[in-house]
């Protein structure tokens, strides 16, 4: 049973996570199946005590699998959403024919009327069995994948049509795999999991980066726009499991300036278990280790580096195998970081040009740096993980 209320709103909602029974969901919500357990009410009215007439009145569904229909004009598809108000026998009256064209206009394919459906193409074909949908003037308008097999072009079109169906009074609710579609689109979200309800809510709320991780196993970056405001999500790698049987090895990694995020996400995808600090909030680096969900240890500068911290971090640095450093911009931050771990001796420095930073310490963290470089191991990014799988780091 998923408990959850679908309020009547302007909104539009998107279920996502394949093979999680979205489409079951919506034959459910349409009574097409029966629940196994609980009830679905309609207008505060328990489905099964809907008539099947008044119940396609209320409610109408467009299917993920849409036939070709050979021989039907694309007005005569759109008119069989008119059946449920004809009685048996009955034709379509002058009003049926207007609410059809209506229909059309709505979807913008009033220049199809007398196309057959077979020889639209896949977006067309979409919109026009949205428009029969349409003419069953329900209170729901349920859609399976509405955007499935389509190009970009297409997805965005039909997307941006039923935001505008949505927008004129309409409930609208999809099945959809599509996360960028769904936070572009929709007003809420319903995340389900093998079955499950997640969470519900906007898509603020419901598509995090930790939602994302959690049942789509995959590392996401998940912000707002900087031009258009709108919530941006982008897939960055999958997580892949390790057996229990392996021993991961810990990587505490130390840098800042933004020079540390590459080395985070090498370290990470080759399957290390890694920690960073201390980074700058609102930094890259601070940035990449949230999406890549690594624990870590940040401040918003090097003023509120208290012994609280300074301990959190110590036992990051601690628990790790081998610490990494990372060749960026010399702070006070980095200052810091480099003298926490001047003494340890499983440490590898990544370097790309042999170059030293520049130096803001008044070269302090140069200096320390240096007496690093004189007894540690030098790599680059690319030998990175095999110079640390290979245990070639002098102890």
């Amino acid at each position: 049973m998923l408990p959850f209320l679908y309020p009547r709103e302007n909104i539009s909602v998107q279920v996502v996570k394949g093979g999680s029974g979205k489409t079951t969901l919506i034959n459910t919500v349409a009574g097409l199946i029966s629940p196994v357990s609980g009830s679905v009410y309609i207008m505060g009215c328990s489905l099964n005590e809907i008539k099947l007439s008044d119940r396609a009145r209320l409610v109408s569904v467009v299917p993920q699998h849409i036939p070709y229909t050979f021989g039907f004009s694309c007005f005569e598809i759109v008119l069989m959403g008119r059946y449920p108000y004809m009685k048996r026998f009955q034709t379509e009256t002058d009003s049926d024919r207007d609410i059809v064209l209506q229909s059309m206009a709505a979807m913008k394919i009033t220049s199809l009327v007398d196309e057959t459906v077979d020889k639209l193409s896949a977006g067309e074909r979409q919109r026009v069995f949205i428009a029969r949908g349409l003419t069953q003037q329900p209170d729901l308008l349920l859609l399976d994948e509405p955007t499935a097999n389509l190009d970009i072009q297409f997805q965005i079109e039909v997307m941006t049509l039923i935001q505008d169906l949505s927008s004129n009074g309409l409930t609208t609710m999809a099945a959809i795999h599509n996360l960028p579609l769904a936070a572009r689109f929709c007003d809420r979200i319903i995340l389900l999991d093998k079955g499950r309800l997640i969470q519900c809510g906007t898509p603020d709320e419901v598509l995090t980066a930790d939602n994302i991780r959690r049942v789509f196993n995959v590392n996401s970056y998940v912000a707002h726009d900087l031009l258009t405001g709108e919530l941006e999500l982008h897939g960055i790698n999958l997580i892949t499991p390790v057996p229990s049987s392996v021993q991961r090895m810990r990587v505490h990694v130390v840098g800042g300036g933004g020079q540390t995020s590459e080395v985070l996400y090498t370290l990470k995808t080759a399957g290390f278990i890694v920690t960073a600090g201390i980074l700058n909030d609102g930094s890259n680096d601070t940035r990449s280790a949230w999406i890549l969900g690594l624990e870590f240890v940040s401040v918003p500068d090097p003023s509120a580096i208290d012994e609280e911290i300074r301990v959190k971090n110590r036992h990051l640095i601690y628990a790790a195998d081998y610490i990494v450093v990372c060749n960026g911009v010399f702070a006070d931050m980095n200052l810091i970081n480099l003298q926490e771990i001047e003494h340890c001796l499983k440490v590898l420095l990544v370097e790309e040009s042999g170059m030293l930073p520049n130096d803001y310490t008044g070269g302090k963290a140069t200096k320390v740096y240096r007496a690093l470089r004189e007894t540690r191991r030098i790599t680059s990014l690319e030998r990175l993980a095999w110079e640390l799988r290979t245990n070639r780091t002098e102890l």
